[in-house]
Formats: structure tokens, C-alpha cells, sequence
């Protein structure tokens, strides 16, 4: 196994390992005010520094695709069936789990939900992902032409217009009227993957980077806190993925993962777990909110979850036995030849 792939299947296991911290610590932010302070703050640390996860994901899609040349039909078919099988029957699932603890009868409108909306809060990202695969044929004519001046401008305009300029017009009366909406949502972490993990940066870009880093989280934590305080009530703007905090620290945490990783020689067994890890990223992520669930009803014999104190305790140990016990079921199911088509 090639480096390269090494440290791509880490951005893929940090990644997957960060969505369930934000899962586990985000329940505990609402109850700002009626949390003990040192709980709510332990929370909201947890959860600003696990905000880089999606972005994570998608930067990694932008490098391992966008360079790659292969017909309109194929792409399409490979990539879509890749993510409208899970999708499709996770929906399904997670329709039919809460009516079944809640003993309602099911209703057929809520399958025809699935069409333009999640069934369960965390499929937002493959409704998302779908509509960046359909435009990635098109991005990848620009990125295979371009110079690289040019990419970094198509980054630059996209951090304007998807991030910065949304930011101010959020914390003040300000309202922009420049029309950036060809140019909005995900799309550019799709360009700063490819940008960051083709490119070339030295010990003072990996120092710049820490920096960065540092910075944006330290701002995520204390702007959160600040605007809560200020609201009276839990206030998660900064914690948006197109905030320009968050995409300073996903973009300085991508290369500080691709460097620091791919100059350790890893052995041939390590690489084949890390492989395993990687390629049960996805199945975690679909898969973890209902071990939460149950690690909260009992599941190891007693409740497992952020919400018994102290937070600094409760938020590691609920996240290590639910990112665990999901790995351990995705990597059955994985060996299942019809169900591993919905754990990809």
C-alpha cells in the first residue's frame, strides 16, 4: 500500500471518529443555563474541535476524485448506486426504528419524505454528497485545465461568497446583494482538498498550519460561549461547516494529517487495520446513533452517555464504546455479502 492511501485512511478514521464525538456532546449544548458550567464548557471544547469532521470527509472526496478522468455514465452509476443504496435503506430503517419504540402505526408519507428530505439527522450528508457528485464531472474539467493560480482563486471566491460574507451578515445588519450563488455550499472544499493534498509545504507551512489551527478552534470555543452568553440560550452559528473558523481548522487540520502521516513508515499489518478502519468509516457513520441509543438505555448493563457528570468523563467514554461497538458491527456486516452493499 502505497503512502498516499495510508494517510487518506486516516483523514477517513479521524473523520469518522470526530462525527461521533459531535454526536455524543451536542445534547448536553442545548441545556445551556441549566447545564453546570464546567459540563456546558466541557461539551462545547468537545464539539468545536470535532467540527472539522464533515469537512474532512469532503476534502478527501475532492482529492481522490477530481483528478480522475472516466465517462460521464460510469462516474455517475459508480458513485450514485455507492451512495443511494445506503441511503435508500438507512432511510428506511431509521423510519421505521422510532415508530416501532414508539409503538405508532406506520404512515406512508413519511417514506416520501426520503425524497427530498432526511429520515434521521445525520443522513443530511449524503443528500449533500449527491448533489456534489453530480456536479464533480463538471469541476473536474476546471481542475484538469487549470493552473493552479486559478484553483486557488475558484477557493478564494467560494470562501467569500459561502463563508465569509454569510458570517458578517449573521453577527450584523449588513446584507450583501452580490450574487455569489453559483458558487456556494460544499463545492470548494472539494477544490481545497485537491489543492492541499497535491500540494507541496515545508516545516513553515506545517507551522503555519498548527498555528491556524489553534487559532480557529480557540475562536470556535470562546465565539460560542460568547454569543450563548449573549442570547441566554445555546447559539451555534460558529459550529457551521461553512463558517470561516470551521474551514480554517478542516483545511489546516487536512494537511497536518496528510504531513505528519504520510512521512511515518507504517508496517504492512498496520496498514492493512488502518485499511479496515478506513473503509468502515462510512458504515460508523450511518451506524452510531442507534448504538448511542442504546449505550443510553443500558446497552453494557448500566446508561453510557454525555449526560452523566462530570462531562469530561462521561463525553470520552461513551465515545470510545459507541465508535467501538459500531465499528465492530459494521466490520460483521462488511463480511455479509448482501448487507455490506448498505455499509460501504
Amino acid at each position: 500500500m502505497n503512502q498516499r492511501a495510508t494517510w487518506a485512511d486516516w483523514v477517513r478514521v479521524i473523520a469518522s471518529f470526530l462525527v461521533v464525538v459531535i454526536h455524543t456532546s451536542a445534547p448536553l449544548l442545548p441545556r445551556f443555563g441549566t447545564l453546570s458550567s464546567a459540563d456546558w464548557w466541557v461539551a462545547n471544547i468537545f464539539d468545536s474541535a470535532s467540527r472539522v469532521s464533515v469537512p474532512l470527509f469532503l476534502m478527501l472526496t475532492g482529492f481522490l476524485l477530481l483528478g480522475k478522468t472516466e465517462p460521464l455514465g460510469q462516474f455517475l452509476q459508480k458513485r450514485l448506486v455507492k451512495v443511494a443504496i445506503p441511503l435508500l435503506v438507512w432511510s428506511v430503517i431509521y423510519l421505521v426504528w422510532p415508530t416501532y419504540l414508539g409503538g405508532d402505526g406506520m404512515k406512508l408519507r413519511y417514506f416520501a419524505r426520503i425524497l427530498y428530505q432526511p429520515a434521521y439527522y445525520h443522513l443530511w450528508y449524503f443528500y449533500a454528497l449527491i448533489g456534489l457528485y453530480l456536479f464533480i464531472p463538471i469541476l473536474r474539467i476546471l481542475v484538469s485545465n487549470a493552473e493552479k493560480r486559478l484553483l486557488f482563486y475558484f477557493a478564494g471566491i467560494w470562501f467569500v461568497a459561502a463563508s465569509f460574507f454569510p458570517m458578517i451578515e449573521s453577527i450584523t445588519d449588513l446584507n450583501f446583494e452580490w450574487d455569489f450563488r453559483f458558487i456556494g455550499g460544499f463545492v470548494g472544499y472539494l477544490v481545497l482538498g485537491t489543492l492541499i493534498g497535491q500540494g507541496q509545504f515545508g516545516k513553515k507551512g506545517i507551522l503555519i498550519a498548527w498555528i491556524v489551527l489553534l487559532l480557529s478552534l480557540s475562536f470556535t470555543i470562546i465565539a460560542t460561549g460568547w454569543a450563548s452568553g449573549g442570547a441566554g440560550e445555546f447559539d451555534g452559528q460558529f459550529y457551521e461547516y461553512l463558517s470561516p473558523n470551521i474551514i480554517l481548522a478542516a483545511g489546516s487540520s487536512f494537511l497536518l494529517i496528510r504531513m505528519l502521516f504520510s512521512k511515518i513508515q507504517w508496517g504492512d499489518r498496520l496498514n492493512m487495520v488502518l485499511r479496515e478502519l478506513g473503509m468502515a468509516s462510512l458504515g460508523i457513520y450511518l451506524i452510531h446513533p442507534t448504538v448511542l441509543f442504546y449505550l443510553q438505555k443500558g446497552l453494557l448493563g448500566r446508561s453510557v452517555s454525555a449526560d452523566i457528570s462530570p462531562a469530561l468523563l462521561s463525553i470520552p467514554a461513551t465515545v470510545l464504546a459507541a465508535y467501538l461497538i459500531s465499528l465492530a458491527l459494521v466490520l460483521a456486516m462488511r463480511k455479509i455479502p448482501v448487507i455490506r452493499a448498505i455499509v460501504p
